[in-house]
């Protein structure tokens, strides 16, 4: 683990950067000294309201609660260094993490309401082991894949049972593996060897026959599945000395893999490389990576680009620029993008503007729409750069570090609603570590019933060693309406027959609404007041099929889970 100075300061950092995003930002911040009722910002702005309304910016006033965390706990062996520590997950509140200790992967179960497991080795003991990757289906079934002497092995772990034998999967020389996995069951696997990218897929307990994807010169691979019974991998290739960002689609069902495409026309213009991928519920693709220039042995133009593939369409569309330009290697950087179940995405990643600071930055997709302008969770920091980000019910979390600006590297995270069409701020900082050494968190989240469930391990550095932390913390999901239904009638002017589509809904307990959201087919198109539980939708298409949802909003601009109903009329 990288040991941190504890004796730099922030203060020269901060005043450079409140600078740089006054003027990146100085639009946005005349809009919200506007909404505070400032007729104006004085033409000699002091660095300190400039931070007042910057902070304004990024918290975007959202004031729900955060998660509550439990107390952090060290789950790995004492007196052993522990890194590459993954987590995820169930449905009913059980986690597993897994961690490598002295080249070997361990493992760890925290039962719902109980207490973490003592370590199991699950590696080969006499191997050599490394980046352990894990998912859970909606059964509690888990997968773990790593490396093991060079090649991908994996091993399951069954709901209420124990860790199985290992399976070798590839041939040797294998790295960077991403593994995803239906709530069914079906797991995906890719990874590189030898410069190509490689997957195989394990639908009914036995992993397929490796399907080679790529053409030589590949790697950094990443893969996704939909419910829609596909999965997607992307990467980056070079050809004929150009950059590629290149897709493949796997039908699930014949696990048989496509044609690859294209993100864009190669051009020696710009460097282009580090993809990430998702899928929704619908098979619609969404690929996020970084663009940039290397000149005079700097980099330059450091920038996030994504790109959209609506399912069944022939090629990508046209890429997006989310950031400003920063001058940081991307191999530094990170990118976290994900779908909720609505098909709203939701992007953070990590870009510098200086070589030195690192800044959090981060953008929601609603269904249906485009990229927002992108928003700062966190001021930039020095050690900003170890975050994820994960989903449930409508709430992405976002968990990171971040220097105290005193003398500590905390575990900090943050809320965001993903369906929610008022607001897409995060909340406050919310920090759960312990100690002053503590970096490079990963978080996973579920719902039961009204709970939203958290799950977060970290590094920790006690004096001595580098050790696993963990902790786990709860939060309320707002109450959606229930009964939600829709039902078609005609309106026969004579000249005219208005059909209309009534929506109907029970009212959602939770206190202190202010209005109910209504979508169509996803998309967010007009609210009632709370007294108000039902709505008409005008000039409807004669029996023609949609999909209405309903969903509860705060007076604190927290919104609830979406309740669909599909009207066949």
């Amino acid at each position: 683990m990288v040991q941190f100075n504890k004796k730099k300061t922030l203060k020269k950092y901060l005043t450079k950067f409140i600078k740089i995003y006054y003027n990146i930002n100085k639009q946005r911040i005349l809009e919200l000294a506007q909404i505070k009722s400032l007729n104006r910002l004085p033409r000699e702005v002091t660095m300190k309201k400039i931070l007042f309304l910057l902070l304004a910016l990024c918290a975007s006033s959202q004031g729900y609660s955060d998660i509550t965390w439990s107390a952090p706990t060290a789950i790995s062996t004492a007196l052993t260094d522990a890194s590459a520590q993954a987590v995820v997950i169930d449905n009913n509140n059980n986690a597993t993490a897994v961690w490598v200790e002295n080249n070997l992967i361990q493992a760890s179960i925290l039962l719902s309401g109980g207490s973490w497991s003592a370590p199991v080795t699950i590696s080969n003991p006499v191997n050599t082991a490394s980046t352990p990757k894990l998912e859970v289906d909606s059964s509690g079934n888990i997968t773990a894949v790593w490396i093991e002497n060079t090649q991908v092995v994996s091993a399951t772990h069954p709901f209420g049972g124990s860790w199985s034998s290992i399976s070798t999967i590839s041939g040797t020389g294998a790295a960077n593996i991403s593994l995803a996995m239906t709530a069914s069951g079906t797991a995906v696997a890719v990874w590189t060897r030898s410069n190509f990218v490689e997957s195989s897929t394990r639908i009914s307990g036995t992993w397929s026959l490796v399907s080679v994807l790529s053409a030589t010169n590949s790697n950094n691979p990443h893969v996704a599945v939909s419910s829609f019974g596909t999965a997607m991998a992307v990467w980056h290739t070079i050809s004929s000395g150009s950059d590629l960002i290149v897709t493949n689609t796997l039908t699930l069902s014949s696990n048989t893999w496509g044609a690859t495409k294209n993100l864009f026309s190669a051009s020696a213009a710009f460097s282009h490389n580090y993809p990430k991928i998702a899928l929704d519920p619908n098979g619609n693709a969404v690929v996020a990576w970084f663009r940039y220039n290397f000149q005079s042995s700097a980099y330059q133009n450091v920038q996030v680009l994504t790109s959209s593939l609506t399912q069944g369409a022939a090629a990508w569309g046209i890429p997006t620029i989310l950031s400003n330009a920063g001058i940081r290697n991307p191999a530094d950087l990170t990118i976290k993008l994900k779908f909720d179940t609505s098909g709203n995405a939701i992007i953070v990643w990590i870009n510098s503007y200086d070589g030195q600071v690192f800044t959090p930055e981060s953008s929601r997709k609603l269904f249906g729409g485009t990229w927002a302008l992108a928003v700062l969770p966190q001021l930039p920091t020095l050690y900003s750069f170890g975050i994820d980000l994960s989903l449930a019910a409508g709430t992405a979390c976002l968990t990171s570090m971040a220097w105290d600006d005193i003398s500590s590297i905390q575990i900090i995270n943050q809320e965001n609603d993903t369906t929610n069409p008022i607001q897409q701020g995060w909340t406050p900082i919310n920090a759960f570590s312990t100690g002053n050494d503590n970096g490079y968190p990963k978080c996973a989240l579920s719902a039961t019933g009204s709970t939203l469930n958290a799950v977060s391990l970290w590094i920790h550095f006690d004096g001595t060693n580098n050790v696993i932390h963990a902790a786990s913390g709860s939060d309320q999901i707002i109450t959606p309406p229930s009964n939600v239904s829709a039902s078609q009638s005609v309106t026969n002017f004579g000249v005219y027959s208005d059909y209309n589509n009534t929506i109907t809904w029970t009212a959602s307990s939770n206190p202190n609404l202010i209005q109910y959201d209504i979508y169509r087919n996803g998309v967010y198109f007009a609210a009632t007041d709370t007294s108000t539980f039902s709505f008409v939708d005008h000039n409807a298409t004669q029996g023609g099929t949609v999909i209405y949802g309903v969903a509860a909003l705060t007076a604190d601009l927290r919104q609830s889970p979406i309740i669909n109903f599909t009207l066949n009329p």
